[in-house]
């Protein structure tokens, strides 16, 4: 072998050498990128299972609290039930009395004093219990009683 070929051969194992350390470095990097995303997946996925674990204890504690004011809501029924209206009025769908009261040794005016008369739900109405539940906007719609009245009370020498 002459010498520009062993030059020539000893450039070419150099090139090769250097192109091996090349791609070693490469292998390397790769797998401490890969090292480093398995990492950061991990942790991303004890965080998912904490707020997993977090949303279930909440569910549960909603389901708890669901069923108490399910409990509550129909205790409230029977106690209107036995009160004897059909439902709950809500504001508006009251009928206002309202009554002077006169104190002869007040000289200032009449006193007020209003007394909230539960109004029955009208048939048929959305308050009515034994009608299916409707959607909010037409519930809305519908008409909302009574419109509430103001009886004019008699003034008297006494307290009425």
């Amino acid at each position: 072998m002459s010498v520009l070929d062993e030059h020539n051969a000893a450039a070419s194992l150099s090139q090769f050498d250097r192109e091996q350390r090349g791609l070693r470095l490469r292998v390397l990097n790769a797998e401490e990128e890969a090292r480093q995303r398995v990492e950061q997946l991990a942790q991303q996925e004890l965080q998912f299972a904490e707020r997993f674990q977090q949303t279930e204890q909440l569910l549960a504690e909603l389901k708890l609290r669901e069923r108490e004011l399910t409990q509550a809501n129909q205790s409230l029924a029977s106690l209107i039930a036995q009160a004897g209206c059909s439902t709950l009025s809500p504001p508006g769908r009251f009928t206002v009395e309202r009554r002077e009261i006169a104190y002869a040794e007040r000289a200032s005016g009449p006193l007020l004093a209003t007394t909230f008369v539960p109004t029955p739900a009208p048939e048929n109405s959305a308050l009515d219990p034994r009608r299916p539940a409707l959607d909010e906007d037409a519930v809305r719609d519908e008409p909302q009683g009574e419109v509430p009245r103001i009886v004019p009370a008699v003034r008297a020498s006494g307290a009425t």
